[in-house]
């Protein structure tokens, strides 16, 4: 069942509600051949997840446009009888497709039949996949999961100021090192999606010094949530390039971020 939403949605879906009939119902041939090209099953799952929940998000902005864009980002984790909500033919009658310009872009998507698309965040990871329409003003997504790494990584990848902010915000608030550490790498990995970021690329990464301004208590709810769904938490933070929206949701396995505008 769909709502009317007065906020911009951000639509999570987790593989496993993806049954076969799901991906009949919700796939266009060419979409579910494209899926059995990829020979990594968690990987393909994940493409086909993000696929269904960009599809979603953009039939909700067809069927309320006057509510795409409007207010504060909300995450919504789908199920079965959300996204029962749009007929078989609603669903293909949707495509996503890759960027065609030189060096790439965000996926599109839009009606089959026609030839204006706009520009949809997805990304993926633990087989939970989420997509946020780019007329949302969101401007990239990022889904990581927290894993240890060797001492090495932290002191090559982060600056002795990101490094510091962890230590602060792991010994005021106890939150796990490891977990905060990922939340400066996924808003990296958004930076570098975004238009103005575009040239760098995953070399650069340790030159893209994450500064959260403040509020770092709140990422204590972040972290003990049970699940992702729900209220995002926003953070005014800033790199080299300038300042920029910083949207975190998560658990205590999983970090969400997306940047909502690069000034």
């Amino acid at each position: 069942m769909v709502t009317k939403l007065s906020r911009s949605l951000v639509a999570a879906l987790d593989s496993v509600e993806v049954t076969r009939e799901i991906q009949a119902a919700c796939l266009r041939e060419t979409e579910i051949q494209e899926a059995a090209a990829i020979l990594n099953r968690r990987r393909r799952e994940e493409w086909v997840a993000g696929r269904i929940a960009a599809k979603y998000a953009f039939l909700c902005g067809e069927r309320f446009p006057e509510s795409a864009g409007c207010g504060a980002l909300y995450l919504r984790m789908l199920d079965s009888a959300d996204l029962a909500a749009f007929s078989s033919e609603a669903y293909r009658s949707v495509s996503v497709v890759r960027d065609q310009t030189p060096g790439g872009g965000p996926a599109r998507v839009g009606w089959s039949s026609g030839s204006d698309t706009v520009r949809v965040a997805i990304s993926h990871s633990a087989g939970i996949s989420c997509a946020s329409l780019g007329t949302a003003g969101v401007c990239s997504l990022d889904l990581e999961t927290p894993a240890p790494r060797v001492p090495e990584f932290y002191l090559h990848t982060f600056t002795n100021r990101e490094r510091d902010w962890v230590a602060a915000c792991a010994g005021t608030h106890g939150l796990h090192p490891e977990w905060l550490y990922t939340l400066l790498w996924s808003a990296r990995e958004c930076l570098l999606k975004t238009p103005r970021f575009t040239a760098l690329s995953l070399w650069n990464m340790p030159t893209l010094e994450i500064d959260i301004q403040d509020g770092a208590e709140r990422l204590v709810r972040v972290h003990e949530s049970k699940n992702i769904s729900g209220n995002l938490e926003f953070f005014d933070a800033s790199t080299f390039g300038g300042r920029f929206q910083l949207a975190v949701a998560g658990a205590p396995n999983l970090i969400l971020t997306a940047i909502t505008g690069v000034d």
